[in-house]
């Protein structure tokens, strides 16, 4: 009789201490989680502020205004980098950083890629510019990583980092780095709709 309660107490702790394990390490997953979620919140530095009139402005993420809300439109491409593609009234832009400097000014016709459709999802490194009738890319610091020698230059979508580029009627891929990952010799090229947790 003592041999068989002993048995029955030693089963009951040891299902206690498996329980209290698998509490704890749910809890240290959870709280975990929640880290990584404040974290990736926490490196979004500026918003788009919308006035009472419909005009638009940028915020920084502690609420202080940068960019006053007096544009038609503003494209922010990185969050976590002050580069403001602005849309003036008659539809012109600006690209301004948080000082409401104008940046970028010695390129021309500069735009960004959308990554998905219907969304403003935008490329995060990379923005196109014009010269002489052909395309090129720049970084957000305003680097030249792709000379302007492309007949277009659209992004790839569903699959950030990934332009589409043509030149000579044939189609390639480059990286948000300016590297040609598929050779420009092909008649079309068209994303497979599938992208990575990571990417989206």
């Amino acid at each position: 009789m003592k041999n068989k309660n002993t048995k029955k107490l030693f089963v009951i702790i040891i299902f206690a201490i498996v329980l209290i394990i698998t509490i704890l390490f749910i809890k240290n997953i959870h709280t975990k989680s929640n880290y990584q979620d404040k974290n990736k919140e926490y490196k979004l530095n500026y918003f788009v502020e919308y006035s009472s009139s419909g005009t638009v402005g940028v915020i920084k993420k502690t609420g202080e205004e940068v960019i006053e809300a007096k544009y038609l439109d503003i494209y922010i491409p990185n969050p976590e980098k002050d580069v403001f593609i602005c849309v003036n009234e008659d539809e012109s832009f600006i690209i301004l950083n948080s000082k409401g400097e104008e940046i970028l000014k010695d390129y021309t016709n500069i735009s960004v890629f959308t990554t998905s459709e219907g969304m403003l999802d935008f490329e995060e490194e990379v923005l196109r510019f014009e010269q002489n009738g052909k395309y090129g890319l720049i970084n957000l610091d305003g680097q030249i990583v792709a000379n302007a020698e492309y007949d277009e230059i659209k992004s790839l979508k569903n699959k950030p980092g990934k332009l589409l580029v043509k030149k000579d009627n044939n189609y390639g891929v480059l990286d948000s780095n300016g590297n040609i990952i598929i050779d420009i010799k092909y008649a079309s090229i068209v994303g497979d709709g599938y992208c990575t947790e990571k990417d989206g």
